[in-house]
């Protein structure tokens, strides 16, 4: 029973959950977000560096995907 408790725990809570949880936080506590954004904020490095990375999930996913498509046609 444990086990199965342990497990369903690690479902739940998968990394992408986590980001989700700490990055609603972030964004609805006023004091935590004006440390990340604006251009005087102290922590403005991750976070730009987080948008950055994200700008440029999209492109290459696509290409992955396209990359893909074409690998399972021959």
């Amino acid at each position: 029973m444990k086990i199965m408790r342990s497990r369903s725990l690690r479902k739940i809570f998968a990394p992408a959950t986590i980001a989700a949880i700490v990055g609603f936080l972030i964004g609805i506590a006023t004091p935590i977000r004006k440390t990340f954004i604006g251009d005087s904020a102290p922590l403005h490095v991750i976070y730009s560096a987080a948008e950055l990375i994200g700008n440029a999930g999209i492109p290459s996913i696509t290409l992955i995907v396209g990359a893909n498509l074409l690998k399972g046609t021959f």
